[in-house]
């Protein structure tokens, strides 16, 4: 298999080209030495009052600036605490460089293009500085990026003696090179590996600029991940560089990508429910504000982690049974 898939995707003149391997030359295929109008962060935006909300989810009447309740007061802060332990675990080009994950511990892949803001994003959601490198130059992150993240969740219905070592942590955040300018094409395919292959894989986030316009590669990055029937969020990024306007926009490309997954559920014949959120990573003041508070709990659920009032545990419909194997004939049932 790994012959053939290598053969694939070698360049070749004389081979028609899938439609896949269209899109992932075009998405993550471009020349390194493109030029790019580098961003700077201006600090003197005015920051709109709304943008200091703990939750910005885009509906389908715009945006809901969220007033929190002392129970959902007390849930945020139980998500920063859980993201606040935080550690890099690995990086990996090929899946077959990933670890094992012998455990399941539920895997979010971020996804976006080149200079989306992923690397602030994640600073974001850990309340760090400097735990995701981020650079104005795109393609530095030319491989996926493992983060481990929170207390390990308890899931065993007793002591384990033998086998694998207990987890280190509840979630693993997964970064990945971005699409666009600075890409290469092995890194989409690797990436595709992944979402198709990784047994542990529970959801994604897909960073979408709110400066520009939603593109044919973002598009086609949420089919591929209808395809794979994985949970998605969206997550606009740089929203506070849109000043006065951000609201109207947001509310804009929510309703675009709306539309778009509406559009996917019905040529695919499948359910895609896509959650949108509003984020100013610059924004996030005390690690809740600017739509990041809110944002890990949605991420947390994707997960299969529960967020409650007094704790943070992983729901019972992702519970592995740790037992004995028996077969059906040796199963004694009760009467």
């Amino acid at each position: 298999m790994a012959s053939n898939t290598a053969r694939l995707f070698a360049p070749c003149r004389h081979r028609t080209k899938t439609a896949t391997e269209r899109f992932i030359q075009t998405a993550y295929g471009r020349c390194s030495h493109t030029s790019v109008v580098s961003r700077r962060h201006h600090s003197n935006i005015p920051r709109n009052v709304a943008l200091s909300k703990t939750t910005l989810l885009i509906g389908q009447d715009g945006i809901d600036a969220e007033t929190t309740t002392p129970r959902d007061n007390r849930r945020i802060t139980k998500a920063l605490h859980f993201f606040n332990k935080c550690e890099f675990l690995y990086s990996a080009a090929e899946l077959r460089q990933h670890p094992l994950n012998d455990h399941t511990v539920p895997e979010i892949l971020v996804l976006g293009a080149s200079n989306v803001g992923k690397s602030s994003l994640i600073n974001g959601l850990f309340n760090r500085k400097d735990m995701a490198r981020a650079s104005k130059e795109p393609g530095k992150t030319t491989l996926m990026n493992a983060y481990g993240v929170g207390q390990p969740l308890s899931l065993s219905i007793g002591p384990v003696k033998d086998g694998p070592k207990p987890p280190k942590h509840g979630l693993i955040l997964m970064d990945t090179p971005g699409y666009g300018f600075g890409s290469r094409t092995e890194w989409g395919q690797n990436i595709l590996t992944y979402i198709e292959k990784r047994k542990a894989l529970r959801g994604a986030m897909l960073l979408v600029s709110a400066e520009k316009k939603l593109t044919e590669e973002d598009r086609w990055i949420l089919e591929q991940l209808a395809s794979a029937s994985t949970r998605v969020i969206v997550v606009l990024t740089r929203v506070d560089k849109l000043r006065g306007r951000w609201e109207e926009t947001c509310s804009q490309m929510g309703h675009r990508l709306k539309e778009v997954a509406e559009d996917l559920e019905r040529s695919l014949s499948l359910k895609f429910p896509v959650d949108i959120y509003a984020v100013s990573a610059h924004s996030a003041g005390d690690g809740t504000r600017g739509g990041i508070g809110g944002l890990r709990p949605a991420i947390l659920d994707m997960a299969g982690i529960h967020v409650g009032e007094t704790k943070v545990e992983q729901t019972k419909e992702n519970v592995q049974y740790t037992g004995k194997i028996v077969s059906f004939d040796d199963i004694q049932w009760k009467v």
